[in-house]
């Protein structure tokens, strides 16, 4: 977990600018997610997929499969637009590296779809 705060501002070097000041100190938050609703980064051969349970689905291609199927949470946001987001766990049993993730995500995120990461609670 990172934490940051913005109350006090200062400049490292004068004439460099410090931190900007935001209202908001951080976008993570904590909610139950349905089991159906939490995925896996998954490879078969040299092809990414995301993994719910025994379905697969390409991250590029099966973006209204996974709509339909209801594998995408639907939040409101603060301007009163709809919000998609795609809950992953990590998958300890198939090694996916650093750039097959974001790969995975730039598909995702031109859909408008934020990827968020979930761990269960035992």
């Amino acid at each position: 977990m990172l934490l940051m705060t913005t109350e006090e501002r200062r400049d490292s070097i004068p004439g460099q600018a410090g931190p900007q000041k935001h209202d908001v100190t951080g976008r993570s938050a904590l909610t139950a997610v349905p089991v159906e609703k939490i995925g896996r980064l998954a490879k078969e051969g040299d092809q990414l997929y995301l993994k719910f349970g025994k379905d697969f689905y390409h991250p590029g291609r099966d973006v209204n499969r996974l709509k339909k199927d209801q594998r995408i949470s639907v939040f409101p946001d603060k301007d009163g637009r709809q919000r998609h987001v795609l809950y992953l766990e990590e998958e300890k049993a198939n090694k996916v590296l650093l750039a097959e993730y974001l790969t995975a995500f730039q598909y995702l995120s031109r859909q408008g779809i934020g990827v968020a990461f979930a761990e269960r609670i035992k």
